[in-house]
């Protein structure tokens, strides 16, 4: 359709605002791809999480799901509640209602299946 003006952005429900396409593309790409198991010992891996919470943000998305939340950080044999992953998730927690107050994150605890 000639004539039609195509705008580069999205409109993101609940917000006035326009996100582009290149924002929402990023955010998907984090969010739909295939999750890796990560080494959150990593600085540069704890700083992403911070970095997705910034973008999302920003495009008005005040909420992040969390899931197989039990198992994000490793210590020693520990695959599930070790204490260096709830220290992880009281960080992620203060940093981000440091950011944004009103936010929230809501998590899938996962389970340990048989074996």
């Amino acid at each position: 359709m000639s004539g039609v003006k195509r705008t580069p952005a999205i409109r993101v429900p609940g917000r006035a605002g326009l996100v582009s396409r290149r924002q929402w593309t990023i955010l998907l790409r984090h969010l739909l791809d295939q999750m890796p198991d990560l080494n959150y010992d990593s600085p540069a891996v704890r700083e992403r999480p911070r970095d997705r919470f910034l973008l999302a943000a920003g495009c008005g998305i005040d909420g992040f799901r969390l899931d197989a939340v039990r198992y994000l950080v490793e210590e020693d044999k520990v695959l599930a509640d070790s204490q260096a992953n709830h220290a992880f998730l009281e960080e992620w927690g203060e940093y981000y209602r440091s950011v944004e107050p009103e936010a929230f994150t809501v998590v899938k605890p996962g389970r340990i299946m048989p074996t």
